[in-house]
């Protein structure tokens, strides 16, 4: 399976990013958008993805809408709403940030952890923190992580997040 390589500080950025986007197929569409530009330019430059770049991801989806001229929906509340992630999103350029090999399919969920499981936590700053804590723990920066990795490097009910299964 092919696989995507991008630092700790750019992985966190992407997952929180979604952490502002509405539950619903809009927002699946739009983080698949920006997982096919990430993936993109790992496999270009053979080298880990970094922060760099990280404002081509945001502006690819911001591309995808502005394209396909949609239209969100209004809410209950009256309001439109936030299919894009968050705007304020950052993603920081530091030294310490380690790669990390994953799966794409692995990476995938990530960003959907992100989006949809993140906000169930007590903290999802946290839990996003706490995964790839977990993903470094695990050996992603020496292989490639698989989905089963992902299982093992979630937070749990004890880090302040619902378990997987009951």
């Amino acid at each position: 399976m092919p696989a995507v390589t991008l630092d700790t500080n750019r992985l966190s950025a992407e997952m929180k990013y979604w952490l502002c986007g509405e539950d619903g197929e809009t927002s699946d569409i739009l983080l698949h958008v920006m997982a096919q530009e990430t993936v993109r330019e790992s496999q270009d430059s053979k080298k880990s993805v970094g922060c760099t770049t990280f404002n081509n991801a945001v502006k690819a989806v911001n591309n995808a809408v502005a394209s396909k001229k949609w239209v969100a929906p209004e809410g209950e509340t009256g309001k439109v709403k936030q299919w894009q992630g968050c705007e304020k999103a950052t993603c920081p350029l530091t030294k310490n940030a380690l790669p990390v090999k994953l799966e794409v399919g692995t990476y995938i969920r990530l960003l959907e952890f992100g989006h949809e499981q993140a906000a169930d936590c007590k903290d999802s700053s946290t839990a996003i923190d706490t995964f790839i804590g977990n993903l470094i723990k695990a050996g992603c920066v020496n292989r490639v992580c698989d989905i089963m990795d992902y299982v093992a490097a979630r937070p749990t009910a004890t880090t302040g997040c619902k378990a997987i299964m009951k």
